[in-house]
């Protein structure tokens, strides 16, 4: 039940969170949170609009303000259902073909997602699919004072509409559902674009990896 819900939080570099949940069978789903001078970002609202919340106040307790930027990673409800919670006054970044998704299917994932789960979030049902408000289609620099944020679409793997965020300087990757940790990932994009992108982590410099479960 959600009461059971446990949200981690790990700063794995100067002002860069890891959300880790324990929500799903294996774990998951994560995120994090970027402080960059004046703008907070969340990466995956989790899953329902209670999980959000409690999402929400650990930004409250590290940032001291609302989100500014939300990325949604995908287009699975249980990275993003919470979009509602953070958006006013959040925006919305994601790749277009989350929104497109969204448009045509949106009501649909929630009545699956809530047949699936309301098991562990009974509020899931409840969701308002909010929609991305900026789309890219295959790569997006944010600058946000001296923190350069890039949003990287490595073509069809987990999904059609995969985001990883990368801190080049930092050298931190928030893969999205692109990378497991000890769980074997589902895929609904293609599995050998899902190889390609593996592939593609490898010629990164990355030191660390926020997997997506």
């Amino acid at each position: 039940m959600i009461s059971d819900v446990k949200i981690e939080t790990v700063e794995v570099a100067p002002g860069i969170w890891a959300i880790l949940t324990s929500i799903l069978p294996g774990g998951g789903p994560n995120g994090g949170i970027i402080i960059a001078e004046d703008e907070i970002i969340v990466i995956d609202p989790m899953m329902s609009q209670s999980v959000a919340w409690q999402l929400h106040e650990h930004v409250m307790k590290i940032a001291g303000t609302p989100a500014t930027y939300l990325i949604n990673t995908h287009n699975h409800g249980d990275h993003l259902f919470g979009n509602q919670v953070f958006s006013p006054p959040a925006t919305i970044i994601a790749h277009e073909n989350v929104r497109n998704m969204l448009l045509v299917h949106g009501d649909q994932m929630v009545s699956s997602f809530a047949r699936k789960y309301a098991h562990l979030v009974p509020d899931i049902g409840d969701t308002t699919v909010i929609l991305p408000h900026i789309t890219y289609s295959g790569h997006m620099t944010l600058t946000c004072g001296e923190r350069t944020i890039e949003l990287i679409h490595p073509g069809p793997a987990h999904t059609n509409g995969d985001t990883m965020v990368f801190l080049p300087r930092e050298k931190v990757l928030f893969s999205g559902d692109i990378f497991f940790d000890h769980v074997f990932p589902p895929i609904f994009g293609s599995s050998t674009g899902w190889i390609t992108a593996l592939d593609k982590l490898q010629t990164m410099d990355i030191d660390i990896i926020v997997p997506g479960h």
